[in-house]
């Protein structure tokens, strides 16, 4: 890996990349979907370096940077998507009802988890801040005045809709 040292314009080889220390970028591609031009794009962007400077340091043209960089991002974008499906992939929902106390959510939360299997991630208090944090148009002080859901996922993350 290459890093530029702005001060005296020069250039300085790393053999990792610093935010994947200890993996080797033929590790790094043999576990994800990019190439090792894709990653190593990707991080000097990362650093501040500009297409032009890129294409200098790997010693190909700016044009070839661009596009290696636009593919990257694709498959970035594709991967992600793929997290998200996998996440929403049979999931639980739990619909939440006007009239509900607050300090109930958790057990139904839990309860249903556990009909399914599923360990989650939070304990009571932090759902309960979620839910505070993230509904509190839909609560008046303890009670629930307007319905939502809550989507328990087989990760074990919950999500408050």
């Amino acid at each position: 890996m290459v890093k530029r040292n702005r001060k005296k314009r020069s250039f300085v080889i790393r053999p990792t990349i610093d935010i994947l220390e200890g993996h080797t970028l033929e590790d790094l591609t043999k576990k994800s979907f990019l190439t090792p031009s894709q990653i190593q794009v990707l991080q000097l962007r990362s650093e501040g370096y500009i297409q032009n400077e890129i294409a200098k340091i790997m010693n190909i043209s700016r044009s070839n940077i661009s596009i290696t960089e636009k593919r990257a991002r694709h498959n970035l974008e594709k991967a992600m998507n793929t997290i998200r499906i996998f996440e929403m992939i049979a999931p639980i929902i739990v619909k939440i009802g006007k009239g509900t106390d607050l300090f109930d959510i958790p057990k139904l939360v839990f309860d249903n988890a556990d009909k399914a299997g599923i360990i989650v991630e939070y304990n009571a208090i932090q759902l309960t801040d979620m839910i505070r944090e993230k509904m509190w148009r839909k609560l008046r002080g303890r009670e629930i005045v307007e319905e939502f859901t809550i989507t328990i996922l087989r990760t074990g993350r919950v999500v408050v809709e």
